[in-house]
């Protein structure tokens, strides 16, 4: 069990005013199916809410959706690499 958290940005005109940020807030479950010393594969799914605030010239604008990410087959190598 684990916490998958995003953050991004993006600039939708030319105007310094207008843009959108996106926040996403995902629990996440992760089976290990595979197990060595420096190499484990695995499979993980997170499930739950994208929030994007949009703000304009003269509108702004908060909106929630769902939100999911799924990995079928994931690999780490070491401590470190994935």
């Amino acid at each position: 069990m684990g916490l998958l958290g995003t953050f991004s940005t993006c600039k939708w005109n030319d105007s310094d005013k207008a843009r959108t940020k996106y926040l996403g807030i995902m629990p996440a479950v992760k089976y290990n199916w595979l197990n060595r010393n420096h190499f484990s594969m695995y499979s993980k799914l997170a499930l739950g809410v994208l929030i994007g605030m949009e703000s304009g010239e003269n509108n702004d604008k908060t909106k929630a959706t769902f939100a999911w990410q799924a990995s079928a087959v994931g690999a780490e190598f070491g401590s470190a690499f994935r």
